[in-house]
C-alpha cells in the first residue's frame, strides 16, 4: 500500500526506533470494495507518513532536535488512526458473526 511505500522512503536520518514503530503498526490493505471509512483510514496512514518524512527533513535541514511535544503529537495521531482501524475491524467481525448466527442486523428486523 501507499503507507508501506511511505515507510520505505523515509529520510535516511530518521531514527531506527521511529522507523520500527511505524513498521510495526497495523497498516490497512484495502479490500476490493472498500468503504469510505476504510479509504479514510488508508488516507490517514498515508498522510501520517508524509508528515513524518517532512518533519524529519526539516529537522535535518535546520539542525533542530526533536521536541517532546512534536513527538507526542505524532505518536497520538498514529495511536488514534490505529484505534479507528481496530474499531472498524471489530465492527466488521461483529457484523460477520451476526450473519453467521442468523441474528437480525437491526433490532426491529425479523429473523
Amino acid at each position: 500500500t501507499e503507507s508501506k511505500i511511505g515507510i520505505q522512503t523515509l529520510h535516511k536520518s530518521a531514527s531506527t526506533s521511529l522507523i520500527n514503530d511505524i513498521a510495526n503498526s497495523n497498516f490497512s490493505t484495502l479490500s476490493n470494495n472498500p468503504s469510505r471509512v476504510d479509504r479514510l483510514i488508508a488516507e490517514y496512514h498515508y498522510e501520517y507518513t508524509r508528515i513524518l518524512r517532512l518533519h524529519e527533513r526539516v529537522k535535518e535541514t535546520v539542525n533542530m532536535h526533536d521536541t517532546e511535544a512534536t513527538r507526542q503529537t505524532l505518536d497520538e495521531w498514529l495511536i488514534t488512526i490505529n484505534n479507528v482501524q481496530d474499531r472498524r475491524r471489530q465492527e466488521i467481525d461483529n457484523a460477520a458473526e451476526k450473519c453467521r448466527s442468523g441474528e437480525p442486523r437491526l433490532p426491529d428486523e425479523k429473523g
